[in-house]
């Protein structure tokens, strides 16, 4: 039995039998990782680290065209503060 915990957003999180499944869901972006998306798969990545019942993490993208174009440069704030010096707006 699978059980969502983000069905809506950006990253869903489900149990299958042994296995945590995260899939990166902004396949607009081709999944690129955002700041939110990491706080919300590294908890539950340390949460089935310490599960005994856990064998298996899978990581999947959303669509057919990705699954994971890398950090999302957008979100300037996601690898350092001080990107807007080499992004400006």
């Amino acid at each position: 039995m699978s059980k969502h915990t983000d069905v809506e957003g950006d990253v869903l999180l489900e149990r299958k039998g042994c296995a945590g499944v995260i899939t990166l869901n902004r396949p607009k972006f081709l999944n690129a990782l955002n700041l939110n998306m990491i706080r919300q798969i590294y908890p539950q990545l340390k949460r089935w680290e310490q599960d005994p019942e856990t064998f298996l993490i899978i990581i999947k993208g959303a669509g057919g065209k990705a699954f994971c174009a890398g950090g999302d440069v957008r979100g300037k704030n996601f690898f350092c503060p001080h990107l807007n010096t080499f992004f400006p707006q």
